[in-house]
């Protein structure tokens, strides 16, 4: 069932408004409108009103078959390649490496192992940060950069 506000926007919709135009055009507020014409096009009474006419909305069903697209299935288990170990981090390099796990699993292997094998950008500390910092300073010559500890001799008696 239909309120009046729905009947104009499902009139301004089949004229071809978007869905915030058509918000508009059944009264409710210009600031609003995208987010209420994105609520009304999900209506049910409204999505069927569309549907019995044929113009397709977001979020229903389609008409034609639907496709899936699905990784094979392995012949056998790949998890029997895979090391007898409790080290986690040696069983996620040994998920990576192996080429008969699908893809999609391998990829979240990696997304989990890349904290261990790479440091963000600005993790270690201040202090680390300038000691690193002087002793690049040192390397290239600089004058201002952290200097090597004299050495010292043995005193003979």
């Amino acid at each position: 069932m239909l309120n009046p506000t729905d009947e104009k926007f499902l009139a301004a919709t089949l004229r071809g408004a978007t869905p915030e135009e058509a918000a508009i055009a059944a009264g409710l507020s210009e600031k609003t409108a995208r987010v209420a014409g994105a609520r009304l096009r999900k209506k049910p009474a409204i999505v069927e009103a569309l549907a019995a006419i044929g113009i397709p909305t977001p979020g229903a069903p389609a008409a034609g078959p639907k496709v899936t697209h699905s990784e094979p299935e392995p012949e056998e288990e790949p998890i029997d390649d895979l090391p007898k170990t409790e080290d986690s981090l040696e069983f996620l390099e040994a998920v990576v490496a192996n080429p008969r796990i699908p893809l999609g699993r391998r990829m979240e292997a990696a997304k989990t192992l890349l904290p261990f094998q790479h440091a963000k950008i600005g993790e270690s500390g201040k202090k680390k940060t300038k000691q690193e910092g002087a002793k690049e300073l040192a390397e290239e010559g600089n004058t201002f950069g952290a200097r090597k500890a004299p050495k010292l001799h043995a005193v003979s008696k």
